[in-house]
């Protein structure tokens, strides 16, 4: 799951996060259909690259046992573009409750399969196909709502006759995010997963586990309340930017609200984490306890960096957004391998990334409000 992650932001090149800011429907139905065209053809690409060097990559990254699901991965980053690019059409339409119910009852269905199966199959495989069909599954839930409303309907117009010169023209308009937006969120991918595969490499599956279940029960604020929040303050502040309000304040009030929810929950969780593993989850689990309670610090940036995220297309600063993550990459890394090989401790590099990535989300936060003063004081 961690080596799809790496691969599954970047298979449309970022254009689904285009589809917001057009004027016309127009416009952005073609962007639909180019993103669309692009991730069947990046994942053509990687079937091709895994059945030519599959092997090598499994063995130079020491993922060798799950060389036999590599031709999954494909399918599974193909599948969540399309679905990410409904969920931004259906943010363009102000269509939040279809988004909310889809992935409502989707996590719903998945994790109940995932019990009910595991049980019987308690296997790797079982979790890997559950999780690909689950993608299935949520596509077609969302293609089902569309159509029930065929004011907001996706497909309509997108005919087959619409010529590649609108397509190129379009790709070349939007060129910056396949060519600063898709490297970043590429890099920033493999940054959040590389622990998980280092983890597993160097100190075996037990600490992959123990990371693996910290960052679960940590990013389920995140997955329910920060994508919403993105969600809606992307349409809201891309309409404020055009107008020429003053999107400081909306940014700084925005940023300051998520501190204030998740402040709170995060703080129990850095205070009493391994007290609540055990608890829950049972005595063996209390290393988990002691990762969430630093991985919380760091989670706590990651929650309320949400609208300076969002923020960036509209500055024109993904450029430097581009340098900022590798950057960030690079510092992750060492992070990571001073804890291995200075240490010798999966807790200290644990440890080492979680204070590591709180402090460049703070550079991020910070910068980007920065940034935005300046840009707003240019445009008067």
């Amino acid at each position: 799951m961690s080596t799809a992650a790496i691969f599954t932001p970047v298979a449309a090149l970022t254009y689904p996060i285009a589809i917001v800011i057009p004027k016309k429907d127009s416009d952005a139905k073609t962007i639909a259909k180019l993103s669309a065209v692009t991730s069947i053809f990046i994942g053509l690409l990687l079937v091709l690259i895994f059945i030519t060097f599959g092997e090598s990559i499994a063995k130079l990254f020491h993922i060798e046992i799950i060389y036999d699901f590599f031709i999954l991965i494909p399918i599974y980053i193909i599948l969540s573009s399309w679905i990410q690019i409904i969920r931004q059409w259906l943010i363009r339409k102000k269509q939040y409750k279809i988004t909310a119910g889809v992935t409502f009852k989707q996590a719903v269905i998945v994790s109940l399969s995932k019990a009910g199966l595991g049980y019987y199959y308690p296997t790797s495989a079982t979790l890997i196909f559950i999780s690909t069909l689950g993608l299935a599954l949520q596509t077609l839930q969302f293609l089902a709502e569309i159509q029930k409303k065929t004011e907001i309907t996706l497909a309509k117009n997108l005919k087959v006759s619409q010529t590649i010169n609108n397509l190129k023209n379009i790709a070349y308009q939007y060129r910056d995010f396949p060519l600063f937006r898709a490297p970043q969120v590429f890099i920033n991918a493999a940054s959040q997963s590389l622990p998980l595969i280092l983890l597993s490499s160097f100190f075996g599956p037990a600490a992959a586990g123990f990371y693996s279940i910290s960052r679960t029960i940590l990013g389920m604020p995140t997955a329910l309340l920060g994508n919403s929040v993105s969600d809606v303050f992307y349409p809201r502040i891309t309409e404020a930017f055009n107008e020429g309000k003053d999107v400081r304040k909306i940014l700084v009030k925005a940023t300051l609200y998520l501190a204030l929810v998740c402040v709170p929950p995060f703080s129990i969780i850095i205070l009493f984490g391994p007290f609540l593993f055990d608890t829950i989850f049972g005595a063996e689990w209390t290393i988990a306890g002691e990762y969430a309670r630093w991985m919380a610090l760091w989670s706590i940036f990651a929650f309320i960096n949400r609208p300076s995220v969002s923020m960036i297309p509209l500055l024109g600063i993904q450029g430097q957004f581009l340098i900022f993550e590798i950057f960030s990459l690079a510092s992750r890394v060492i992070a990571l391998f001073v804890g291995f090989y200075i240490y010798n401790s999966d807790m200290v590099s644990v440890m080492l990334y979680s204070i590591t990535s709180a402090v460049l989300n703070f550079i991020l936060i910070t910068h980007t409000i920065s940034y935005t003063k300046t840009a707003i004081r240019n445009r008067s």
